[in-house]
C-alpha cells in the first residue's frame, strides 16, 4: 500500500484546519477550502483517490476493484452497524434527560474536562462492555456538558474533549 495516499489525507486535514486558521475569513480562497473541508466532500475525496492511485494506476480493471470492495462490504457494514448503534444509544441517553442530569453534576464537580471524557468513558464501557458506544456516548456528553459551562465552552475545548474521548 503507498503510504503516501494514507497520508494525503491526514495531511489534507491538517493543511485545511491550518488555513482555516490563520487565513482571512474574507479571503477569494476560503470557499474552495470550505468546500474541500466539508465532510461529505473530504470522506468522498478519501474513498475515491485510493481507487486511482491503489487501483486504476497500477493496471487493475473496474472489475477487480468491484470484487475487491464487494468483499469488504461484510466486514464494513457490521462496524457502521455497531457506530451507528452507538449514536442511537447516545441519543436516546441524551433525549431521556439523564445527559441533562450528568451535565449538572459534573460541572458543579469543577474537574477538568479531559479527565471527566476518559471517567465517562470507562463508566460506559464497563456499564456496557462496547468500547464504541462508550466512546460515542462520551462524546456526546462532552458535548453538551461544554455548552453553557464555565470552564469549556470554547470550540477548543470541544475539539480536544472529542479527541481524548475516541481514544
Amino acid at each position: 500500500m503507498d503510504p503516501t495516499v494514507s497520508m494525503l489525507s491526514v495531511l489534507g486535514i491538517a493543511i485545511l484546519m491550518i488555513i482555516e486558521l490563520v487565513g482571512d475569513k474574507n479571503a477569494s480562497y476560503m470557499p474552495s477550502v470550505n468546500f474541500l473541508g466539508n465532510p461529505i466532500t473530504a470522506l468522498f475525496l478519501a474513498a475515491i483517490l485510493p481507487y486511482y492511485v491503489m487501483g486504476l494506476k497500477r493496471g487493475f480493471s473496474l472489475g477487480d476493484l468491484a470484487k475487491k470492495t464487494e468483499s469488504a462490504m461484510g466486514p464494513m457494514a457490521t462496524i457502521i452497524l455497531v457506530i451507528g448503534a452507538a449514536g442511537a444509544f447516545n441519543r436516546v441517553i441524551l433525549d431521556s434527560g439523564i445527559g441533562e442530569v450528568l451535565k449538572t453534576v459534573l460541572t458543579t464537580i469543577q474537574i477538568s474536562p479531559l479527565i471527566m471524557a476518559w471517567v465517562i468513558a470507562i463508566v460506559m464501557r464497563f456499564a456496557i462492555g462496547s468500547a464504541t458506544v462508550a466512546m460515542m456516548t462520551s462524546a456526546g456528553f462532552g458535548g453538551l456538558s461544554f455548552v453553557g459551562s464555565g470552564f469549556g465552552g470554547d470550540r477548543h475545548w470541544r475539539r480536544r474533549y472529542r479527541g481524548v474521548s475516541c481514544n
